[in-house]
């Protein structure tokens, strides 16, 4: 992991609201990979999946979501549905 390149682009972000409006948009976690990538950034979604749990800023989509959020996000590579948050 490139935990340089990864906080770059977190501050980044942090700092540009145009960006936090696109990530927080996203539905998937490529999305986010292709908008980095887009801006200079080098990151894959493994990078991508050990930098963001400790991002806890409100335009992060998984911000202030349950943990199941993030591992279907994250692990499945997708936004969960409403159910599947409340299943099992």
């Amino acid at each position: 992991m490139n935990e340089h390149e990864l906080n770059n682009f977190r501050d980044f972000v942090n700092r540009n609201p145009d960006v936090q409006r696109l990530v927080s948009a996203v539905n998937s976690p490529e999305q986010i990979v292709e908008l980095a990538t887009s801006r200079g950034f080098a990151l894959n979604t493994t990078d991508l999946l050990i930098g963001a749990r400790e991002w806890n800023e409100s335009h992060w989509v998984w911000a202030g979501q349950p943990k199941q959020f993030f591992r279907f996000f994250f692990h499945e590579g997708r936004l969960p549905g409403p159910s599947e948050l409340n299943a099992g």
